[in-house]
């Protein structure tokens, strides 16, 4: 099976998707008019964008996504039990290095082409509708799909998951360096 790409012909970018870093809004956006295609289809110029989230921030979307969706009775400690216990269970935890440089036996082959390397614009999850202006030269207009806050609130969130910062940081090095070091690279 050839390798697929989310493609906007519209602004000739590539999308490196990303679960928990704004997937379903760029995919959906009548705006870049994203489309699933082979990637022998893109044209030799095409630029790659992806949004890169701070990985703190990610591990309370994908926790709230999971609780939401999976297990409503999950709580946060029994989540860091899990990521313990069986590693990265579900796609929404795995690491965001894991989907922009493609690792076997998490996306599926046809995504093989997926390398940091390839990429030329890096996209904080924060300005995300300010800087693809700027790299699409448009009026970016993205509404926050998916969107879900902690139930308790923020306050409370920031607690919960405080007591696991270094449970963070150690199961997202490399997200962590690709927070620190690859966003505003705007080129």
């Amino acid at each position: 099976m050839e390798s697929l790409t989310y493609y906007s012909k519209r602004y000739n970018l590539q999308f490196y998707p990303t679960t928990k870093c704004a997937m379903t809004t760029i995919t959906r956006s009548l705006q870049f008019d994203i489309q699933l295609i082979n990637l022998s289809e893109l044209p030799n110029d095409v630029k790659t964008f992806c949004i890169v989230r701070d990985p703190y921030e990610r591990s309370i979307s994908s926790f709230c996504h999971i609780q939401r969706h999976d297990c409503t009775a999950l709580s946060v400690r029994g989540y860091f039990k899990l990521l313990d216990e069986y590693g990265y269970f579900d796609s929404h935890c795995w690491p965001q290095y894991y989907f922009l440089n493609w690792k076997k036996g998490y996306l599926e082959d046809v995504y093989s082409s997926f390398k940091i390397e390839n990429i030329d614009y890096f996209v904080d999850f924060k300005n995300m509708k300010e800087e693809l202006s700027i790299i699409m030269d448009d009026n970016i207009k993205l509404p926050h799909l998916n969107k879900w806050e902690y139930p308790a609130g923020r306050e409370e969130c920031d607690f919960h998951f405080g007591q696991y910062i270094d449970q963070i940081k150690k199961l997202y090095k490399n997200d962590y360096w690709l927070f620190e070091n690859k966003l505003g690279k705007i080129c």
